[in-house]
């Protein structure tokens, strides 16, 4: 029932048991694959006697680079001495331990500590979500939340979230990468639910699984209610990031795993009495397993050769005890895809942070150097002709890529993105991942030329595109009387990034196939705000802004949290397109011409980055091009290559 490591301090040691599986399961090398050259991340190891303890010491045994993180960094490095004495003793000559400082019970030490990570290590490839705390009574962290979700499953998921680019890159490079969530036994005890509509209740009724907001989580329901709600929601992180995974083409490179150890014999249940819970901690454990025996489901879950699968829950073949198989969560609810969307959604929001794995999100405001970024994307935004950007995705820049899209049709098409040539700098640079999102593009006003580009940052599907307007163009010539199409098309992935572009042609479909490419040239970022407090994800325009077109004038105010997008259907699916939730409008002029209408305002969410607030005023620090930080490397291709 136990999971994870405590936070409290010690009140008793946990009782003693035999080892009956650890020593001899651990030493089976079909049981755990060589681990030679990876870096394992393993949180909450700040006892002896916890699963984390066990599990370091199988995964060094291998040859992983471990470092453990702790809220004490002394009491963490007596840990690392016993656990090396340890593998001194059989023998085993492993690579040293690192300690790092990280206290699950405020965000800004996970933010922290993901910045420190990121710049001692190049490369990420286990990560075991170990700490937690079980049965405590109601408390409440700086952060506003209840002790027992923010340790066990908030801080878990903001700590994912900050370091997913050096897991992405790391499996992007070397493949093999697994998370997994250390749950309970409790997630599956008395069935909690989940109702996403109750959220934002300050009495949410008994068995709802988390209330993300400043109060109570599960109001009344009790240290053991709040406890078995929390490691389901373990589970269900893993499951949905295991989805996404695979949705965003990563599944055969990373896997999202969960586990739970039995009833396990460690220091979490013992210091649970000092918290109100578990008063008889110490009879209880004498009828489940030994720590090192509960830990080799973390261990199966993280370093099986064969039976490590993504989406996979591990935990003792007979239910409080034995050896570690794959097996099932009895509860239903942790297989239902739309708690666990409804989950991590509602994560975000107690983060404040977007968790997106592919495209990543804009800018945050901590990350901000204020009056340098804006400067240039200032500058970027108003590049006009270069890079599809302004009057040049809608002139001849459009037409002359719509020669591309002619050809056989879709095989070709597909055959043409698999064998991407990059004929710009930018889009060298790309290909060979040397940068790795858009927004460093757009930081240093780069010049977008190639769609391939915007691709590479998209998987298939997820950057949507929908045609605004349709109209027939007629011309005179020498031969008689032409007819043409001209398509505007509208890109965006509903998280800041917007593109419009048009295409004329004789046949619709080319000059669909155009609109698209014009406007992935065209795409833009979008900054979005708050009106009134900042709770939640951005979700309006952080301030008045207008754009004009012709006659046409758009005007964009800012609106309260479910005010909607008040306008008309047009600029709702501009918006609804960059990530705007809440919106009013005004607009004036010959509206009824959508094209203009359209531009106008396109040309209004551009502005959204034309001023610098008091909120991102921030020290300016000066970073080199991309194109300045690799001129060696890109001097090396024969090819000369155009910006």
């Amino acid at each position: 029932m136990g999971s994870g490591s405590s936070q409290s301090a010690d009140v008793s040691g946990p009782t003693q048991l035999e080892d009956k599986y650890y020593p001899e399961w651990i030493k089976n090398p079909e049981n755990i694959k060589d681990l030679s050259g990876k870096v394992a991340l393993i949180t909450g190891v700040s006892t002896a006697s916890g699963l984390g303890f066990y599990a370091t010491k199988a995964l060094a045994s291998k040859g992983a680079q471990c470092v453990i993180t702790v809220r004490n960094v002394e009491k963490g490095n007596a840990v690392v001495a016993e656990l090396e004495a340890k593998l001194k003793e059989e023998g085993i000559d492993a690579k040293p331990i690192a300690v790092m400082k990280m206290d699950n019970c405020d965000f800004e030490s996970i933010r922290g500590f993901a910045d420190e990570f990121k710049k001692q290590y190049h490369r990420l490839d286990i990560v075991c979500n170990n700490a937690g705390v079980m049965g405590l009574d109601v408390q409440m962290t700086k952060d506003g939340f209840d002790i027992q979700i923010q340790t066990n499953h908030l801080s878990h998921f903001l700590m994912t979230l900050r370091l997913w680019p050096l897991l992405k890159s790391t499996a992007e490079k070397h493949g093999d990468v697994t998370l997994t969530q250390v749950s309970s036994g409790a997630s599956e005890k008395g069935k909690p639910t989940v109702d996403a509509s109750n959220l934002n209740n300050p009495h949410p009724p008994h068995g709802l699984l988390l209330y993300l907001a400043p109060y109570v989580l599960g109001g009344s329901t009790g240290h053991w209610a709040r406890y078995g709600q929390s490691k389901l929601a373990n589970v269900l992180f893993a499951n949905e990031l295991q989805r996404r995974l695979k949705d965003a083409g990563l599944g055969d490179k990373m896997k999202s795993t969960s586990c739970h150890p039995g009833l396990a014999a460690t220091n979490l249940q013992i210091t649970t009495q000092k918290g109100g819970g578990m008063k008889d901690g110490a009879g209880y454990q004498k009828g489940g397993q030994s720590c090192a025996d509960g830990s080799l489901p973390l261990v199966m879950a993280v370093a099986h050769p064969t039976l490590c699968e993504g989406g996979a829950y591990y935990g003792p073949s007979e239910g409080r005890t034995g050896s570690p198989i794959k097996t099932t969560n009895e509860n239903p609810l942790a297989y239902d895809e739309a708690a666990a969307k409804a989950l991590w959604e509602a994560s975000e929001k107690a983060v404040g942070e977007e968790f997106k794995l592919c495209g990543q999100s804009w800018f945050k405001p901590d990350k901000l150097c204020a009056v340098t970024v804006h400067r240039r994307i200032r500058s970027f935004l108003h590049m006009g002709g270069e890079g599809g950007f302004g009057k040049g995705g809608f002139g001849d820049k459009g037409k002359g890529k719509g020669k591309k899209g002619k050809g056989k049709g879709k095989g070709k098409g597909k055959q043409e993105e698999k064998q991407w040539v990059p004929m710009t700098k930018l889009g060298r640079l790309v290909n060979d991942s040397k940068i790795n999102n858009l927004e460093e593009i757009y930081l240093h006003s780069l010049p977008i030329k190639e769609p391939e580009i915007i691709d590479h940052f998209y998987p298939p599907g997820s950057l949507k595109d929908e045609v605004l307007k349709i109209h027939p163009v007629q011309k005179m010539t020498s031969a008689g009387q032409t007819n043409r199409f001209v398509c505007y098309v509208l890109v965006g992935d509903t998280n800041g990034h917007i593109g419009l572009g048009s295409k004329c042609a004789k046949e619709v479909a080319t000059a669909i196939r155009g609109g698209i490419i014009a406007a992935k040239l065209n795409l833009i970022p979008v900054r979005r705000g708050f009106w009134g407090n900042r709770i939640g994800l951005p979700h309006t325009v952080p301030m008045k802004v207008h754009g004009k077109c012709g006659s046409v004038r758009a005007r964009l105010i800012p609106a309260p949290r479910g005010s909607g997008i008040v306008g008309s259907p047009v600029m709702k699916k501009m918006m609804a397109f960059a990530g705007i939730s809440d919106c009013f409008t005004c607009s004036c002029g010959h509206t009824r011409t959508t094209a203009n209408f359209a531009k106008a305002t396109f040309e209004a969410l551009k502005a959204t980055y034309g001023y610098l607030t008091p909120d991102l005023w921030t020290a300016t620090r000066f970073t080199n091009s991309p194109f300045q930080e690799f001129t060696d490397y890109l001097a090396q291709s024969k090819k000369v290559a155009t910006y």
